[in-house]
């Protein structure tokens, strides 16, 4: 609950300043600006701050599972296949279903909560999971995508605009 109202916190503090730039970008030319023009800045600035949100939360779940989660050894058992409720016929994703000791020594055997479309590993292969000491089934498999991927999408999609539309009016 913490990491959420920090988040909130750090996009209710992110979200005037870049409405700011963005008011003086958009009066620096000669025409005025319309109704219309003024809906696409707030839209705009209101989808780009709330994947910036999300991608700060993903930052600080990515460091909290780098500095207080454990991470050991894993082997995949088999997978669990998932598809979506209301569509049957719909594509297969497959959670790999790992097994492996807690640093107390207890056995825990966890699906992944990170679906694939197809088979990454096959049965009896080993590779490295986080868990959650708390509640040890919680478990994020330890590759560099599954920590980082989210937060460099959705802080780097909205900055990356951003630098565009910079660099398009100088």
């Amino acid at each position: 609950m913490r990491y959420r109202l920090r988040t909130l916190l750090i996009v209710m503090a992110i979200g005037p300043p870049v409405l700011a730039v963005l008011f003086l970008l958009a009066t620096q030319g000669n025409e005025a600006l319309t109704l219309f023009d003024w809906f696409g800045v707030v839209v705009a600035t209101g989808v780009g701050v709330s994947l910036v949100g999300v991608g700060v939360w993903h930052v600080f779940h990515a460091v909290r599972q780098i500095k207080s989660w454990p991470k050991v050894n894993a082997v995949v058992l088999r997978y669990w296949i998932t598809r979506s409720e209301d569509k049957p016929d719909s594509q297969r994703f497959y959670h790999p279903v790992l097994r492996f000791k807690t640093i107390e020594g207890h056995d825990v055997t966890s699906i992944s909560p990170s679906g694939y479309w197809r088979k990454t590993w096959q049965k009896g292969d080993c590779l490295f999971v986080r868990y959650n000491p708390q509640k040890p089934r919680w478990t994020e498999i330890a590759s560099v995508w599954n920590l980082w991927g989210v937060p460099l999408v959705m802080i780097g999609l909205p900055v990356g605009i951003a630098m565009l539309e910079l660099w398009r009016r100088w």
